[in-house]
């Protein structure tokens, strides 16, 4: 992994950061200000005549202008049977402003229903599942009316698809879009929340995916993203946000899916922070696997309608509270043994604030559901996933802070092991490389040797001071002639080679030609030596063989390169021996 690739991972996690800190700041208008509805809307809570008929024992009970919310005290029961029939009746007496397009908003747990306005039936939702006992979602529903609705009667017949202590909210009546913002605004911190952590997981997952064989810890980071999404998708659903984005029917399996999958993935996380031999130790696997199998168990038993996802609550939260207790041990005992790195006892910490936060959010929850009898509910689980959201992202910058340096030192080792260090140009090393990828291709590609001459000549006279600056500068040269895509390489302390594709004989020679060139002007401005070289090229369609070797080419280069320069001695030493006899 490059310190580049990293730059941009940096990148994209510090959009995430500017998202989430612009979704605070929505959060942040939304507390300071107040949403006023243009319409009216009116709470249906009062007048209701209810007649309830059990299943088990046959008897009907009526009663007359009572409070929906209040309906199992005022009926004297603990709670309903599957089977069992209800029929709530209001009439419109009291509400006779014109409203655009009027609807009434409610929601029944567990109930195939279906709606008369003054005899005539209006809406039907899920009667067709009694029969065959398929589950039933329980989620706000609009239903619309007439606008002409005033001094018409709306009847509600219901009947109970699952054992239910059926908690009513008093059905509200207004305009649908007008309900919908409300509701909207009334839950945009969870609603936020959870956008935000299903995006947040799924970009995260996404770039998991991305860099999974070339950043270390990636599977940490990815079951992270699993867990993110599910405790968006499960914010969703505990505030009951999913009418807003998809089809009723759907939205309360997807919920119990996300609801019941979230401790096994958690144990998947945490399994994944320990290390390996602690992990071992501490039966951290079979944990995992048996979490698993109780959730896929689950949902066998309510795909085939044998048993529901909602009967399992109970064992759930005794589940879960098992799970919780095994977690705080494993977390005691690495802060105790100290086994864990900074960033991961981080993460794990992140994980431990939110867990918690969501067992004291559902404690709250069932006590004001099943001793208070209402839905009330706190913004302490959204508020727990915005946390762990934030332990992620800083865990995260941490991890590829310390990537990034790791691939930064990565890079200066890289540049050791292939680059010259007094000519900056690529060594042996590389163009050995180089001459591997040309045996992968059936490509055609020229291969140039060249050595200098007088090398020691100048060392010996002028220093080896002299003689580094006599090869930096001839490696300038050689660059200006052929830059990249072109590989210039010293392969020695006078040789070096030039690695080249696409080019024919013309376009070789007039390259050489040109480093002639700019040596004699080199010359021109230094008067204590001459700088001069000897060289060969070879190409790989010379060979007969379409398998020819790469070092084939390269030998036959060099051979060319050595009669040349054999060619150059001959004539150096007879200028000298006709000078010397001058």
């Amino acid at each position: 992994m490059t310190s580049e690739a990293l730059k941009k991972l940096n990148i994209t996690a510090a959009s995430i950061i500017c998202t989430l800190l612009l979704l605070i700041s929505i959060i942040i208008i939304k507390i300071c200000s107040k949403y006023t509805p243009q319409s009216n809307i009116y709470t249906l809570d009062e007048s209701w005549n209810v007649t309830y008929t059990s299943k088990i024992t046959g008897e009907t009970t009526s009663c007359e202008g009572i409070n929906l919310e209040n309906i199992k005290d005022e009926l004297d029961v603990t709670g309903f049977a599957k089977g069992d029939t209800l029929t709530f009746s209001y009439e419109f007496s009291r509400y006779g402003e014109a409203i655009d397009f009027p609807c009434i908003y409610v929601k029944f747990d567990y109930c195939a229903f279906y709606v008369n306005l003054d005899g005539e039936t209006i809406y039907e939702y899920a009667t067709d599942k009694i029969s065959t006992g398929e589950f039933v979602a329980c989620n706000y529903i609009i239903i619309p009316i007439t606008s002409n609705y005033k001094g018409k009667t709306i009847e509600f017949n219901l009947t109970l698809t699952e054992n239910t202590d059926l908690v009513i909210n008093a059905p509200l009546l207004g305009s649908s879009n007008e309900i919908m913002y409300v509701f909207a605004y009334k839950n945009i911190f969870p609603l936020i929340t959870g956008c935000f952590m299903i995006t947040f997981g799924t970009v995260f997952a996404l770039l998991s995916l991305v860099m999974f064989k070339k950043l270390p810890g990636m599977m940490l980071q990815l079951k992270t993203s699993v867990l993110s999404v599910l405790i968006g998708v499960r914010i969703w659903g505990y505030y009951e946000l999913f009418p807003i984005i998809i089809k009723n029917e759907y939205s309360t399996t997807i919920n119990f899916i996300a609801l019941y999958l979230f401790v096994p993935v958690t144990m998947m996380v945490i399994r994944e922070i320990l290390p390996k031999d602690e992990e071992k130790k501490l039966f951290c696997t079979p944990v995992e696997i048996f979490d698993f199998v109780a959730f896929f168990a689950a949902c066998i038993l309510h795909f085939t309608n044998i048993i529901h996802f909602n009967r399992f609550l109970i064992c759930f939260y005794v589940f879960t509270i098992v799970n919780i207790g095994i977690m705080v041990f494993y977390f005691v005992y690495c802060v105790k043994q100290k086994i864990l790195t900074k960033y991961k006892m981080m993460h794990f910490s992140g994980l431990m604030i939110m867990s918690s936060l969501l067992i004291i959010d559902a404690i709250y929850y069932i006590t004001m559901r099943f001793v208070y009898s209402t839905s009330t509910t706190t913004y302490l689980f959204p508020a727990g996933g915005f946390l762990y959201s934030g332990f992620i992202i800083l865990n995260y910058l941490i991890n590829t802070t310390r990537a990034y340096a790791s691939a930064k030192e990565n890079d200066n080792l890289v540049t050791l092991a292939y680059k010259d260090g007094l000519t900056n140009l690529s060594n042996k090393a590389m163009f050995d490389r180089i001459l591997e990828v040309f045996d992968l291709h059936d490509d055609d590609y020229c291969i140039i040797s060249i050595d200098l001459n007088e090398l020691k000549e100048i060392n010996d006279t002028y220093g080896h001071n002299a003689g580094d600056t006599f090869i930096e500068n001839f490696a300038s040269l050689l660059t200006d002639v052929f830059p990249a895509p072109d590989y210039c390489c010293r392969v020695g302390g006078d040789e070096f080679t030039v690695t080249t594709a696409n080019v024919n004989e013309t376009d070789i020679l007039n390259k050489i030609e040109k480093l002639n060139e700019l040596t004699k002007a080199l010359n021109e401005k230094n008067s204590e030596y001459k700088l001069s070289f000897a060289y060969g090229y070879a190409f790989k369609h010379e060979f007969d063989s379409e398998r020819v070797r790469s070092s084939s080419v390269y030998m036959a280069a060099d051979s060319r390169m050595y009669e040349l320069k054999n060619l150059q001695h001959k004539i150096i030493n007879k200028k000298r021996k006709s000078t010397d006899k001058n």
